[in-house]
């Protein structure tokens, strides 16, 4: 199972005084919706039938990202 903290990590470097780089680190948490636990019978919108999972736990995963400016 991944363990992550509540730390979040930057960095930004100035490549020239127009432009920049960044990067940013950190953990991503999702937990399940109520439709996803407790779903049981026929979803109007899509005509299918859902059911739901008691025993799902929360996601975890590491997000990573960049930006150019």
């Amino acid at each position: 199972m991944l363990q992550l903290g509540y730390e979040n990590h930057a960095a930004r470097w100035q490549v020239r005084p127009d432009l920049s780089l960044a990067f940013n680190m950190g953990p991503a948490r999702r937990v399940p919706t109520l439709n996803e636990l407790f779903s049981r019978g026929v979803h109007e919108g899509t005509s299918r039938f859902e059911v739901g999972t008691l025993t799902l736990r929360p996601d975890q995963s590491l997000r990573l990202y960049g930006t150019l400016r």
